[in-house]
């Protein structure tokens, strides 16, 4: 038996699969990390999502959608519930836009954690300077939760992208090439 991120797996007996339990709470985080060639570029934003609406975290980066105001912080808060899945398809093409390969990675996390998270982007925690989307992302995270090893200041996608790999396997998402 083994719990990684809030889903329970017990093997079963004989000839029969797995069980698998998932365990969700109303609160959780996805962070996407573009991990492609520094020249072509790289990025890590974070979407936060809670009973009280979704929000995008794109520190230093050019993420536009029309309709929506950039809130502090490269904050972006979405309130219409209709929008959310546009949206979320429109940050991922945004990620893919700087090349062909994104890491998908969704956490659960208690009411206090992503609080505690959200406390920090909003406070400016360890976020400041050019190039620092995926510090910015870190330390909005690290000691909390599921990223209690989670070292700070992390200052490259690729080397963020090493660390979350250490807490669970993110979904892959390659560009359709013509």
């Amino acid at each position: 038996m083994k719990i990684l991120n809030k889903t329970l797996t017990v093997g079963g007996n004989n000839k029969k699969d797995p069980v698998k339990i998932e365990v969700k709470t109303s609160y959780r985080i996805t962070i996407m990390v573009n991990n492609n060639d520094v020249m072509v570029g790289t990025h890590a934003g974070m979407l936060l999502i809670s009973p009280k609406g979704f929000e995008i975290f794109d520190p230093n980066g050019s993420f536009y959608y029309p309709e929506i105001a950039e809130g502090r912080l490269r904050l972006f808060p979405i309130y219409e519930p209709q929008k959310r899945a546009d949206v979320y398809r429109s940050y991922l093409e945004y990620q893919l836009a700087d090349g062909g390969e994104v890491y998908i990675y969704t956490f659960y996390l208690s009411k206090d954690e992503f609080l505690k998270i959200e406390d920090r982007i909003l406070n400016e925690e360890g976020c400041s300077g050019i190039l620092s989307c995926s510090r910015c992302t870190s330390n909005a995270i690290t000691g909390i939760g599921v990223f209690k090893n989670l070292p700070p200041d992390i200052f490259l996608p690729s080397k963020l992208k090493k660390e979350l790999d250490k807490i669970t396997n993110p979904i892959k998402i390659l560009r359709n090439k013509p």
